[in-house]
């Protein structure tokens, strides 16, 4: 009886992980909208950045968080894993001008913070004549691929290239500017790596 007992928890075990494995990897987002940007355009490029995440196998959970626990979720306290923060802040005099944001990697080669500058966002929508929220949905995606990825993470096509021309542009306008199948696999190993490291 015992050893019929210890087969059981040993299939239960086994059918619990294989059940696991399946799931894809998850993320959670904090968004911190210092720029004053719409609520429908936040949302609508938030949106986009999670289905640019579920066609590359990571599925994200996002939070509008407040600095002050007012008027958002409070996200204060320290990070869990999986989590990143997407700060959405003005212009920066201090980088080049064709750079739409920051990700912070630490000496792990990894991160968990990017800034986004909406304000050079906005003008690249307004030069080149396309839609905000899904430009500003495949900048937060190229920031949260650097902190995924890791360092040198930048590419010759794709999402993850380092300047966007107008063929870039203009597949991110339709919502067809993505993560390679390469950089997929990568970044769902990263977050399945953090989900089974010691607390």
């Amino acid at each position: 009886m015992i050893r019929v007992g210890q087969l059981w928890v040993v299939i239960l075990f086994v059918s619990v992980a294989l059940v696991a494995q399946d799931q894809p990897p998850s993320l959670k987002i904090y968004v911190y909208n210092h720029a004053g940007v719409s609520e429908q355009t936040l949302n609508q490029a938030e949106d986009r950045a999670r289905k640019i995440f579920r066609q590359s196998g990571v599925e994200t959970t996002w939070y509008n968080c407040s600095a002050h626990g007012m008027g958002g979720a409070n996200c204060s306290g320290s990070l869990d894993r999986g989590t990143i923060v997407v700060q959405i802040v003005h212009d920066t005099e201090k980088l080049k001008t064709e750079v739409f944001g920051t990700a912070f990697i630490g000496r792990s080669g990894y991160g968990s913070y990017a800034d986004v500058f909406f304000d050079r966002a906005q003008q690249l929508c307004q030069d080149a004549k396309v839609g905000l929220p899904d430009i500003l949905g495949h900048i937060i995606s190229h920031e949260m691929g650097h902190l995924l990825l890791g360092t040198d993470s930048h590419s010759r096509l794709g999402i993850m290239r380092a300047t966007w021309d107008n063929t870039e542009l203009a597949q991110a306008d339709r919502g067809r500017l993505s993560f390679s199948t390469a950089q997929s696999r990568a970044m769902q190993q990263r977050l399945q790596a953090i989900s089974y490291m010691p607390q």
